[in-house]
């Protein structure tokens, strides 16, 4: 007959030998296909972001100012017919649109990062989203943009547990702008329950 000190133990050694595997099983994890990339093309590090992700197969939707062409001519009929996954690179204005349009559609926001100036030569970045994504980006590499598209790409699927992470990295002259960037994932409800508020 087995004792509570046995059964202690055996249950010990599972878990242990449950690591690896674990470990393995999301290494493997199957991830949110993204339908498209925006970004705004007056900044070079939302350019550099897109040229990454564009290499990963996933199409681009380049924006400016005004959202509403993208919005009436692709996103609009589309998510009428069935939402589709999105990532970007935008400033604030642009990012509340495209959520408030998503929310209509039955789609949320599961990944937010904010990206600041440049100041004292680092820039500081707050991220918070699915937690595999989140711990894939600290540390943040100098070429952050890279990093970064590549990690949009890898969102995985179902439920993870969220978190935040505030980063920073060196900071370049790439770009003039005076408000911080946002990078973004919005995705249907049934890909990726989990949800993040500002």
């Amino acid at each position: 007959m087995a004792t509570r000190r046995d059964v202690l133990k055996t249950g010990a050694a599972l878990s242990l030998a449950a690591t690896p595997l674990a470990t393995a099983l999301a290494a493997g994890a199957p991830t949110l296909a993204l339908a498209r990339f925006v970004f705004d093309v007056r900044f070079a590090e939302s350019g550099a972001m897109a040229e990454q992700v564009k290499r990963l197969g996933v199409a681009l939707s380049p924006v400016a100012d005004d959202l509403m062409t993208l919005w009436y001519d692709e996103l609009d009929l589309a998510w009428r017919e069935k939402p589709m996954a999105l990532a970007g690179v935008t400033l604030e204005d642009a990012f509340f649109v495209l959520e408030t349009f998503a929310l209509d559609r039955g789609m949320h926001v599961v990944y937010r990062g904010e990206h600041g100036l440049v100041e004292n030569g680092r820039i500081k970045h707050r991220v918070a989203g699915p937690a595999p994504l989140v711990e894939r980006l600290s540390p943040l590499p100098a070429a952050w943009e890279g990093a970064l598209a590549n990690a949009l790409t890898e969102c995985p699927l179902g439920s993870p547990p969220t978190a935040r992470a505030e980063l920073e990295t060196d900071g370049a002259a790439l770009s003039l702008r005076d408000a911080p960037l946002y990078s973004w994932i919005i995705a249907p409800r049934a890909a990726v329950t989990s949800r993040v508020e500002a």
